[in-house]
């Protein structure tokens, strides 16, 4: 029951700041929409048109809250998930938390997301020998 109590309490800290920040950032008209992905686009996975644009405005504050982070290829579809589930702000406190933590692999180097695939490959290779 502690560590329910303690979710909703982070929750309700991220879903404050994400007012906060949304209020105090101001998000350009036109946000790039290679945000944390390198090359590739946003996947919008059937978003409409509003949610892609709340997609982005997410995106571009986490962008702009962690200016450490320049490749993180998992944290756009994330958010394009979440979005069709959750509210904008609930959105934003889940992928923050996730970004936040200390075992997180979304903030990644490309060079080690690159490292990371290949080994995925390979090991997929040695147990299903076609």
């Amino acid at each position: 029951m502690i560590i329910f109590h303690n979710h909703l309490q982070l929750q309700y800290k991220y879903e404050l700041f994400y007012d906060h920040c949304s209020a105090g950032i101001q998000v350009p008209s036109s946000i790039p929409t290679t945000i944390f992905s390198g090359t590739r686009d946003v996947p919008a996975y059937l978003l409409s048109p509003d949610g892609e644009k709340t997609c982005l405005k997410i995106l571009y504050i986490l962008s702009h809250m962690h200016p450490d982070i320049h490749f993180a290829p998992v944290v756009p579809p994330l958010t394009s998930l979440f979005l069709h589930f959750m509210e904008e702000n609930l959105c934003y406190a889940c992928v923050s938390a996730l970004v936040n933590s200390r075992r997180s692999m979304l903030d990644q180097s490309q060079r080690a997301y690159s490292v990371m695939a290949k080994t995925f490959q390979d090991s997929l290779k040695s147990y299903f020998v076609s």
